[in-house]
C-alpha cells in the first residue's frame, strides 16, 4: 500500500508533570498509508475540568487524550512489560507459592517491594509522558483513584501505590485504542456485578474480548488469559485482595469507566476491533448515516475507506 505525508500536531507540554512546559506545541511529519483514514487536525483543547482533548475539523465530538507517537511506543513497552509479568506469576505450578504467600505475615512488605522494582522498570522510559493529574482522561482519572483504593486497602501506599496508579493511567491515556476496548468491555457489565463476581465477570470479559477480535479471536486469549488467571487466583486464595477487591470495584464510577458519546462516535472507524459487536462494515453505516443526518460529512486525508 502506497503511503502519504501526514501531520501530527503534538499538545502543549505543560500537561505533562515531569517536563517544563514550551510556548508552541511541536508539529511532526510522519508517513500515513494510503487508505488510511484520519481526521484532520483542528485544536487541542484543556478543559478546566480536567483531561486533554484534540478537536478534528467538522467533528462533531473530541478525541480524549494526547497524541504522541513517541508515548504509544513507550506506553506499549510498560503494557508489555506488566502483562509479561502477570503471566510469569499465573503459572499453574506456582499456585501453592502463592498460597503460601496469602499465609505469610509480611506479604504486604513483599508486594509492595515488588511493586517498587515494577514499577522502577517502567519509570524509566515512561517518566517523560506521565500526565498532570488534572490532565487524566474521565475514565483514566476514575481508574487511577480504583487502583489506588486498591493498593491502599492492601497495606500498599505512598509512592510504589501513587507511581503504579499513575502508570496504568497514563498507559491508557496515552494509547487511544487500547483505552477504547477496556471502555467497551467495561461496558458489557456493572460495578455491582464486577464488585460482587469478579472471577465471573473477569473470564466473560474476556470471552466477549477474544469474539470482537475479527481477524484472530484467539489473539486476546493468548495474550491476557494468563494474566486475567492470575487476578483471579488472588481474588479466589487471597481474602484480603478479594475484600480490597470489592472495595475498590464497589466505591468506582462505572459510568467513568464506560464509553460517552464522544468516544463511541470514535470508536466507529477503528478496523481491528469490534467494538459493540459491530463489524467495521456495520460502524462505517452508522458513521456515514449519522454524517448524513448532521452534515457536513468530516474531510478526510484519504477516502479510500468509503469506496464500495
Amino acid at each position: 500500500m502506497a503511503s502519504v505525508p501526514g501531520q501530527i500536531a503534538y499538545p502543549d507540554e505543560s500537561i505533562y508533570r515531569y517536563r517544563q512546559a514550551r510556548a508552541n506545541p511541536s508539529v511532526n511529519i510522519l508517513t500515513r498509508e494510503q487508505g488510511r483514514v484520519d481526521f484532520i487536525f483542528d485544536h487541542w483543547d484543556y478543559p478546566e475540568a480536567g483531561g486533554v482533548e484534540v478537536w478534528f475539523r467538522d467533528c462533531p465530538f473530541p478525541q480524549t487524550g494526547p497524541i504522541n507517537p513517541q508515548a504509544v511506543y513507550a506506553a506499549n513497552s510498560a503494557k508489555r512489560l506488566i502483562v509479561s509479568s502477570l503471566r510469569a506469576f499465573a503459572q499453574k505450578n506456582l499456585w501453592l507459592v502463592f498460597l503460601a504467600f496469602g499465609l505469610t505475615p509480611n506479604k504486604k512488605k513483599i508486594a509492595g517491594k515488588f511493586l517498587e522494582a515494577l514499577n522502577a522498570s517502567i519509570w524509566i522510559f515512561l517518566e517523560p509522558y506521565i500526565l498532570k493529574v488534572e490532565r487524566y482522561s474521565r475514565f483514566s482519572a476514575e481508574l487511577r483513584r480504583l487502583i489506588l483504593s486498591l493498593l491502599v486497602s492492601l497495606g500498599i501506599e505512598g509512592d510504589p501505590a501513587e507511581k503504579f496508579a499513575d502508570i496504568i493511567a497514563t498507559i491508557f491515556d496515552l494509547d487511544n485504542a487500547y483505552r477504547f476496548r477496556m471502555q467497551d468491555l467495561l461496558g458489557e457489565t456493572t460495578g455491582e456485578a464486577f464488585s460482587r463476581h469478579p472471577a465471573t465477570e473477569l473470564a466473560k470479559l474476556l470471552s466477549i474480548y477474544c469474539e470482537r477480535q475479527p481477524l484472530d479471536p484467539n489473539e486476546g486469549r493468548k495474550k491476557y488469559e494468563a494474566g486475567i488467571g492470575f487476578l483471579q487466583l488472588l481474588i479466589k486464595l487471597w481474602p484480603q485482595f478479594r475484600k480490597a477487591w470489592k472495595r475498590a470495584v464497589g466505591q468506582a464510577d462505572f459510568s467513568k469507566l464506560q464509553p460517552n458519546q464522544a468516544d463511541m462516535y470514535h470508536m466507529l472507524l477503528f478496523t481491528d476491533y469490534d467494538y459493540g459487536g459491530r463489524s467495521i462494515e456495520e460502524r462505517k453505516k452508522m458513521y456515514i448515516a449519522y454524517h448524513e443526518k448532521n452534515p457536513p460529512f468530516p474531510p478526510r486525508a484519504a477516502f479510500n475507506f468509503f469506496q464500495t
